[in-house]
């Protein structure tokens, strides 16, 4: 029996139950006048209003009725093809309708997945204090008081890429496969396996110093070229000049006034302090009465080494420390409110 036309206006707005729409359905299914149905799809609105709960049944019944198996049939009029056809056509209008205002095809509208939102492992050094950080792939950071650090831990392991405000010395788990990039916002300093300390200052300025290994600089959404540090080498970004300039950090062009009288291989200014070939205990000496911190030391581990370099006053002990065992294939470890180096 055909539907009333009642049913059939709410089938075609879209506003029928699910239970409705089979009825209609099995009508249609049952019909074969097509001409009925070709006038009844050209007087069909353009779009409907569909209850979130209808749209998954609607189209759970029209699969069902569509698709499912149906007893073996040796002939078939060109009648029931028609039927069927226009059942399909009458499906697709059901989905048009469901997805036209936003322009977006059916699967889309049906199921979307949710994009994978980053987890972030956030850290961030305390006022006066250091922080260590040991990296799920063996690299290792300390960051200088106050510096952020930042990661995606879903990601990580693909990319190695960690993000920077302020100042940290990384010591990078050598993999030629995934390369190591602290990024800056406007910058990204990318490494292989090597040690090298990266100032992530306000207003854009940079400073990266590499102390072995070899570091690659690239300024982000720039057409300058990339620069590559040698060991011993330090880059410095001024914003004014919107230039990067290279110099050896065992020469120093620009020396600030002297801060007392030159001792044998050490030289004190204002803001740092030049060894030059000085044996190491002589160093950790200096720098234990700098900072008064104890520094103890096995001798094996000193003896016959020299070194040559500048400290910076406003460098952490334990980031100067960690910078020299690094060099020197030693070990530093906290004991008793000082450090231990063997």
């Amino acid at each position: 029996m055909k539907p009333d036309e009642v049913l059939l206006a709410k089938f075609y707005k879209g506003t029928c139950t699910p239970q409705e729409a089979r009825q209609v359905m099995d009508w249609l299914l049952e019909n074969e006048n097509a001409a009925v149905w070709a006038q009844d799809w050209e007087t069909a609105p353009e779009q409907g209003v569909y209850p979130d709960t209808y749209t998954a049944e609607m189209l759970q019944e029209v699969y069902a009725q569509t698709f499912a198996k149906q007893p073996r049939i040796r002939k078939m009029p060109w009648r029931s093809i028609a039927a069927a056809a226009s059942v399909l056509l009458l499906t697709g209008l059901f989905l048009w309708q469901q997805v036209k205002h936003t322009g977006a095809p059916a699967s889309t509208a049906l199921a979307t997945a949710a994009p994978v939102k980053p987890v972030w492992k956030v850290y961030q050094a305390p006022t006066g204090k250091t922080l260590q950080l040991q990296l799920a792939d063996g690299s290792s950071v300390v960051l200088e008081p106050g510096a952020l650090l930042q990661y995606d831990s879903l990601t990580y392991n693909i990319n190695r890429e960690v993000m920077l405000k302020g100042k940290g010395l990384f010591n990078v788990a050598a993999s030629e496969a995934k390369p190591f990039s602290v990024n800056t916002g406007s910058f990204i300093t990318t490494a292989l396996g090597t040690s090298f300390r990266v100032a992530s200052l306000s207003g854009n300025n940079l400073q990266v110093r590499l102390y072995n290994g070899k570091v690659k600089v690239r300024q982000t959404g720039s057409h300058v070229n990339d620069v590559y540090l040698k060991p011993g080498e330090e880059l410095v970004y001024d914003p004014h000049s919107g230039k990067m300039l290279v110099s050896d950090l065992n020469k120093f062009n620009k020396i600030p006034a002297l801060a007392g009288p030159p001792r044998n291989g050490v030289q004190e200014y204002e803001d740092c302090i030049v060894f030059d070939n000085t044996p190491l205990k002589e160093v950790l000496t200096l720098l234990e009465q700098q900072y008064h911190v104890p520094i103890t030391y096995e001798q094996r581990a000193v003896t016959r080494i020299y070194f040559s370099g500048k400290v910076m006053r406003a460098d952490s002990l334990e980031l100067i420390l960690n910078t020299i065992v690094r060099i020197n294939n030693l070990a530093l470890q906290s004991k008793n409110g000082g450090y231990l180096i063997k």
